[in-house]
């Protein structure tokens, strides 16, 4: 079982980029609206040149946390920048040489590296890729951290966006754009969250959505708790107060 501390979080989704309306989101008042962009104008030029959707969100949530922070980083995607791979695959299918600007931004921990450059941040990073369980491996990942050091803090970022329609045969369940940002600590206050392994019988709730959304769902109180099954057992998040 671990206790910890979420110090503030983040979540941006095409229509959906505050607290207020994830609330709205989570009660059925208001749906992701294809098409829009997160706002990264006060991100530098030339960062903000090399970012695609997914590099918006990941640097839109970790500015709208601290813009001054230099904590552990802890990152994680189902996918990752899948559609830049594919543009990448066909250049090398047609023979076409292939852009190092647009390979330094494909792989997996590139957007880790361009956040700790960006915030002169020398702390490790993190990258995690485990297809559904993506999100829950970050936190379970997050927790060692801060058993490790509960006075530190965590970074934790999970973005991903659907896969493109080269891969589309491949999809097992529907994924929208949407990123999530917690930055978390194990020094335990007045009120926090437990991260425990039961033995509810929840299996309903498996495959239904992206885990990282009914994280948001609990967060923003529409869930008493968070559910995730993984290796055969469930783990549940609930909140606590001292």
């Amino acid at each position: 079982m671990f206790n910890f501390s979420i110090l503030s979080w983040s979540a941006w989704a095409p229509g959906v980029d505050t607290e207020d309306k994830w609330r709205q989101w989570a009660q059925g008042d208001l749906s992701f609206v294809d098409g829009e962009l997160p706002d990264v104008t006060d991100i530098p030029m030339m960062l903000r040149r090399r970012l695609g959707r997914l590099g918006r969100m990941v640097m839109r949530n970790a500015s709208d946390i601290d813009k001054c922070y230099s904590p552990h980083l802890v990152f994680s995607s189902r996918y990752g920048d899948s559609r830049q791979t594919a543009v990448l695959m066909q250049d090398l299918a047609n023979k076409e040489p292939l852009s190092p600007a647009k390979f330094s931004v494909s792989v997996h921990n590139a957007l880790a590296g361009l956040l700790s450059i960006q915030s002169k941040n020398d702390a490790p990073h993190t990258a995690i890729a485990a297809g559904k369980n993506s999100f829950f491996h970050a936190l379970l990942e997050a927790q060692a951290i801060l058993y490790e050091d509960p006075k530190r803090e965590v970074l934790l970022i999970h973005y991903d966006e659907p896969l493109p329609e080269f891969y589309e045969p491949f999809v097992d369940i529907d994924i929208p754009a949407a990123s999530l940002a917690l930055l978390l600590t194990g020094v335990e206050g007045a009120s926090g969250v437990k991260l425990e392994l039961t033995h509810d019988d929840m299996q309903p709730l498996i495959g239904l959505e992206d885990s990282a959304l009914t994280f948001i769902r609990f967060l923003v109180g529409e869930l008493d708790a968070w559910h995730w099954p993984m290796g055969g057992k469930l783990w549940k998040c609930t909140q606590y107060v001292a």
